[in-house]
Formats: structure tokens, C-alpha cells, sequence
């Protein structure tokens, strides 16, 4: 496949929810799990980055407008991943965060916890 495609993952603490991946040994994403929670084993936290290339961005995009056009308009974007790669159109390889050099910031509260690292 001359597209690629990454998903920016870290590993998950108990304390956050939202999309996870699980992994195949060659670090490729095996599914995506729409607002799972910690509990999960095997789980990773996506980090809501991502690399795409132009030609599966238009693949993206094209879903997308799928989505908008049934009104599907209340989905995670990974939803659209998650489509994607049940239709085998897609292959995404994950790169692993450092738990310390990131942290997830969904509320006023996080971004204080986030300010106290030392990164």
C-alpha cells in the first residue's frame, strides 16, 4: 500500500475515557473503540493525532460526507477510521506516546494536572 496512514497512541491510565485502539504485535491497529473506558485490557489511548496521506485523506473525506449526508453528525472522527477499516480500506500503524511527555486535557482540572509535568 503506497498510503499510509498513523494513529498517535499512549497507554491508558484509569482516569480517562474516549476512543482506544487495540494493537496487533506489529503494532498495527487491530480496531478502534469508540468511548471505551481504562478498564479495557489491551487498550491504547488515541492522543487525537494523526498522519495521513493525500490519498487517504480523500478516503476520509469522502466518508465524511457520507456521514454528514445520513445526518450521522454526533460520531467520534475515529468512527469514520473505524468504517474505514472494517471495509479493509484502510491500514493505520501506531506510534506510542511516553506517558510522561503527554496528557489527555478534557477539562480545567486536566490542564492543571498537565501544567505540574515536567516534560
Amino acid at each position: 500500500m503506497s498510503s499510509y496512514t498513523i494513529v498517535f497512541t499512549a497507554s491508558i491510565s484509569p482516569w480517562m475515557n474516549g476512543t482506544t485502539v487495540s494493537l496487533n504485535k506489529d503494532d498495527t491497529v487491530s480496531s478502534f473503540h469508540m468511548a471505551a473506558n481504562a478498564s479495557e485490557k489491551n487498550h491504547y489511548k488515541t492522543v487525537n493525532i494523526c498522519s495521513l496521506s493525500l490519498e487517504c485523506w480523500y478516503r476520509v473525506l469522502d466518508k465524511l460526507d457520507h456521514y454528514v449526508s445520513a445526518k450521522n453528525l454526533n460520531s467520534y472522527y475515529e468512527a469514520v477510521f473505524a468504517d474505514l477499516m472494517a471495509e479493509d480500506s484502510f491500514m493505520f500503524s501506531a506510534v506510542l506516546f511516553d506517558q510522561d511527555r503527554w496528557y489527555e486535557i478534557d477539562t480545567i482540572e486536566d490542564l492543571q494536572q498537565a501544567e505540574k509535568l515536567q516534560c
